[in-house]
């Protein structure tokens, strides 16, 4: 006691190695073996060898009041030590080391060398609250609330965590880890065997990661080293995991499709690096607040032979499998014949099953790939200056083949005082655009090869300056077929609404060249200009209704090319804009009169409980009240028959919306007018569901050779089903864009 109230009376003036000593006496008297245990031993052998003869008489103080023979004094002090604390939990607070110049004097130049830790360890296990005398401990274990003020110290505290059933439980997990956005305030994080568990097997998915990277020696010993406690599964429960995470995405998947609409499908066959080809069905849909999404929804093997009638099969057993036969709208495929019998197929089945059809008896629900068309009409164009980019492909391969290349490449740049760049791109054979990327990345260095070509004996493929002359014509004449494809194809935004104006731009490119371009350009115009029409046709009636839809645009860019087209000859324009006024009033209809069925039907339902009243309720009509109701409804079905079409007609009439071309989304313009719109939003939503590429389908083969590797291509269908759809949930679910090579092989790989 006369310890106590020694250290009470003077606090601050106590020697550092005083407080050490007496902890190492108090801590040495529970005998535990811990890790804590070693640690602080560890901390008293150290200051061993500087405890000074003022440390030993204070030990003795703490012997002599407890009346101990001298010759048990270490026992002595540990007992005096446990009759005030019981088994508590050792402290870690570690004093700052004394000045080792001066053992025996206490050095106070500095007052943090003598000053205790602001904060103790314990808060580690409890929850401040309060300030001063009022300020309380929440445990973090059992939330038990306790007194924490200045005076009571913190040995309660400490006493308390000992004796908590919870902590005893909890601590064995609880680790220490840092709050993001913070590299010092820790929090407490409990270990989850079966989150760590799925966020592995979302990583193979998602990563392309083989099954038997869970069993190499470096990947389970990093696991180790970052948490002994999780269990690591082999390749076979990994597999087990995939499926039963694919079954549980799929279920979420079909939630979200059923909520919606109309779905849109994309399909395309690929063939394996084993030679085995697979399908892809593609689902698109608008969801309730108006978010295009887009999911893949199957993968799987198709036997030969390709025909349309297997591809349809296929087709209808993944449309069922889905529960869509009723929302089915349009599908998107390429221009192989075999996709025309399989989409006819598809066509004759969704009338004669589906109880919702698509609209205007399926006349729209085969849509052609406009990226396929522009791919078509872009090769006809490299024929023509083949001998021109064979030379540049080999110019690009000869700077880029060894080092002394490069260097000379290097001197050349610096002599035509060009800035130094990166090298021209080498092309790809089954991407055009990374021709064309080609041939405007060595557009540049035109003068660089030439000064090459003079230095370098080695170096035979230079242009000639016609050559170069004709690639950049190209380049020109090429650039607005690469803009169209790349803005037709986008997954995650509507397109429909901008096929018009693209193909419209293509059109009257094609024309101005056949009019004024170089001669060589001129010469390619007409083969091309043939093949672009001929797809144009078919697809121009469903992209005029579409650009409708955006308000920016609505029919009169329809109007205003044909203006132009006829030469403002009103007849011609007039007997055209009626056509197209047609098919859009028709369609409008076919959805409005969809929707008053609906609606009477909803009604039918609802009225007989609303409608009839109890016995104690029933009234004698009144006669005129009667006869004032038939008038009513008369006189709302007559403004029904006259405003059939209102809702079209007051969107048509008012003006085109001025963005001042800042970015449009025409899907949040639908949605904040769907109020004043609803039967024409309700169209609005179908149309713009359609993809105008089948790229997301043919992306989903990523780079061709990395998700079907030859190991990945001897999976089970099943599993090779599982991950293909998987990482596509999951990158879509984790906003992972990825590198956008998959995107590109299919956008410009046709």
């Amino acid at each position: 006691m006369k310890l106590r109230a020694r250290k009470a009376s003077n606090p601050t003036k106590s020697n550092q190695k005083k407080r050490k000593k007496l902890a190492e006496v108090r801590n040495n008297s529970k005998g535990q073996s811990s890790g804590s245990d070693e640690s602080q031993s560890s901390e008293s052998d150290s200051s061993d060898s500087d405890t000074s003869q003022e440390d030993v008489v204070e030990i003795s103080k703490v012997n002599k009041s407890q009346n101990v023979p001298d010759s048990n004094k270490n026992q002595s002090a540990t007992s005096a030590t446990d009759s005030t604390s019981t088994q508590q939990p050792p402290r870690q607070n570690k004093a700052p080391p004394a000045d080792k110049s001066d053992t025996n004097t206490l050095n106070i130049s500095s007052k943090s060398d003598i000053q205790r830790k602001t904060t103790s360890d314990i808060w580690e296990h409890y929850k401040p609250v309060g300030k001063g005398e009022e300020k309380r401990a929440i445990c973090n274990y059992c939330r038990a609330n306790m007194s924490a003020k200045s005076s009571c110290g913190t040995t309660p505290l400490w006493r308390h965590l000992d004796r908590c059933k919870n902590f005893s439980t909890q601590s064995k997990q609880t680790l220490l880890k840092m709050t993001s956005g913070s590299g010092t305030t820790p929090s407490n994080w409990t270990f989850n065997q079966e989150e760590c568990r799925e966020l592995l097997t979302k990583l193979i998915i998602a990563d392309e990661k083989p099954f038997k990277s869970v069993e190499h020696p470096i990947f389970k010993a990093f696991l180790a080293a970052l948490q002994p406690r999780f269990k690591l599964h082999g390749r076979i429960t990994v597999k087990k995991d995939i499926i039963k995470m694919y079954n549980s995405m799929k279920a979420k998947v079909s939630r979200e499709i059923s909520e919606a609409d109309r779905v849109a499908l994309t399909t395309d066959l690929w063939t394996s690096s084993n030679q085995t080809p697979f399908m892809v069905v593609s689902a698109h849909f608008i969801s309730p607040d108006w978010i295009l999404k887009k999911r893949v929804i199957s993968f799987k093997e198709l036997p030969p032979p390709h025909s349309g009638i297997a591809i349809a099969d296929q087709l209808i057993c993944t449309i069922i499998d889905w529960k869509i036969l009723d929302k089915v709208s349009f599908i998107t495929v390429d221009n192989a014949s075999a996709n025309n019998v399989a989409v006819a197929r598809v066509s004759t089945i969704l009338k004669e099953k589906s109880q919702r059809p698509p609209d205007l008896n399926c006349e729209f629900l085969h849509l052609r790939c406009a990226a396929h068309v522009i791919n078509l009409v872009v090769k006809d164009a490299f024929q023509i200056i083949s001998s021109a980019i064979a030379r540049i492909r080999s110019s690009v391969q000869y700077v880029k083949s060894t080092p002394s290349h490069k260097q000379k490449f290097q001197e050349a740049i610096a002599m035509a005082r060009l800035p130094s760049q990166a090298l021209p791109s080498t092309d790809v054979a089954t991407r055009w655009n990374s021709t064309y990327l080609m041939l405007k990345s060595a557009l540049p260095y035109r003068e660089a090869f030439s000064f090459l070509s003079i230095q370098d004996s080695g170096y035979t493929h230079c242009p000639t300056p016609n050559e170069w002359d004709e690639i950049l014509a190209m380049k020109d004449f090429l650039s607005i077929f690469n803009t169209a494809t790349l803005n037709l194809g986008m997954t995650h935004h509507p397109t429909a609404h901008v096929l018009y104006k693209n193909m419209v731009k293509i059109e009257n490119h094609l024309k101005q060249a056949a009019n004024g371009g170089p001669d060589h350009i001129a010469n390619l115009i007409n083969p091309m200009e043939q093949k672009f029409n001929k797809y144009w046709e078919v697809m121009k009636d469903f992209a005029e209704i579409a650009v409708v839809f955006d308000p920016r645009y609505k029919i009169d860019i329809i109007e205003f090319n044909l203006s132009v087209k006829h030469n403002s000859d009103q007849a011609a324009i007039s007997c055209e804009m009626g056509e197209i006024k047609k098919k859009i009033y028709s369609w409008y209809n076919q959805i409005s009169s969809q929707a008053k069925t609906q609606n009477e039907s909803t009604k039918s339902i609802s009225t007989p409980s609303q409608s009839q009243p109890s016995a104690q309720e029933e009234v004698p009509e009144d006669i005129d009240e009667a006869h004032f109701k038939k008038f009513l409804a008369g006189k709302k079905s007559n403004m029904g028959v006259a405003s059939s079409t209102a809702e079209l007609d007051l969107y048509l009439q008012e003006a085109t919306l001025d963005t001042n071309s800042k970015p449009f989304d025409v899907l949040k313009w639908w949605s904040i007018n769907s109020l004043r719109f609803p039967v024409l939003s309700t169209l609005a939503r179908q149309i713009l569901t359609a993809p105008m590429t089948s790229i997301a389908s043919e992306s989903a083969f990523s780079t061709g050779g990395r998700i079907l590797s030859d190991y990945r291509s001897r999976l089970s269908p099943g599993t090779l089903e599982a991950l293909v759809c998987g990482k596509d949930w999951i990158d879509t679910d984790e906003g992972i864009s990825g590198d956008g090579n998959g995107l590109l092989d299919a956008l410009f790989g046709l």
